[in-house]
């Protein structure tokens, strides 16, 4: 598939958009592996192309693999700030802890200071 900046405008590409991609590919461009990755780089919108650009049966493979992708990077983000959260809360726990038990102690040491007096 090649795409032209004729084609971005029929579509309705904003104009910005149109014009990063007149600037990189003056003539148009096929869609490879290569000129995404560049275009992705130029900050172009992938998605917007891919849901208006694409046939149907492409949108419908190309969203579910994104989105696929995507939960699976935010099911990794979340398994991981869960278990750094987790040891916060343990961590905080444990200081916390041990800051009472000095506090007591230090606290029991001036009773012990003061009825002495």
């Amino acid at each position: 598939m090649k795409i032209t900046k004729r084609l971005l405008k029929r579509k309705g590409a904003t104009c910005d958009q149109v014009d990063i991609f007149a600037k990189e590919w003056p003539r148009g461009c096929e869609v490879t592996l290569e000129n995404v990755t560049r275009a992705v780089a130029l900050g172009l919108d992938i998605d917007w192309a891919a849901e208006n650009l694409l046939t149907a049966a492409a949108w419908a493979e190309y969203n579910d693999k994104a989105m696929t992708a995507s939960w699976d990077e935010y099911n990794k983000y979340n398994k991981a700030r869960v278990a750094a959260w987790d040891e916060y809360v343990k961590a905080t726990a444990a200081a916390a802890a041990a800051a009472a038990a000095e506090y007591k102690k230090v606290r029991a040491n001036n009773f012990v200071m003061a009825a002495n007096e």
